[in-house]
């Protein structure tokens, strides 16, 4: 018969130890509130979704009305990170076109010493 003490407890080994760790980092007062803070704002998260799912399908269904509805503004923060994004997103295009005119510059130089 296969000896149980020695097959399972090499593999639950590491995994053991990682509980104990667990336990300790969030035991007590301090762990507890790390959980409470942790599911308050999995709750915003969920709470903020749905309230812009309902402010969306009521725009949908003031259309069907032709009621004239103020568009949802972004926030602050949304419209900073748009701006960021954008100008990323210019700096690697300006790049990209930098380093095609240096290749387009070598290619002509290298034609330019064959011919002579």
């Amino acid at each position: 018969m296969v000896d149980l003490n020695t097959t399972i407890f090499p593999i639950l080994g590491p995994i053991g130890s990682l509980i104990n760790t667990l336990k300790v980092l969030v035991g007590g007062v301090f762990g507890v509130y790390l959980i409470i803070l942790y599911l308050k704002w999995r709750e915003y998260v969920v709470l903020k979704k749905m309230l812009t799912d309902i402010r969306k399908d009521l725009r949908v269904i003031a259309s069907h009305q032709r009621i004239e509805m103020d568009p949802i503004k972004d926030r602050p923060l949304v419209t900073f990170g748009k701006y960021v994004k954008h100008k990323v997103k210019e700096k690697k295009e300006e790049r990209a076109v930098k380093r095609t005119r240096k290749k387009v510059k070598k290619a002509k130089s290298k034609n330019a010493r064959k011919k002579r």
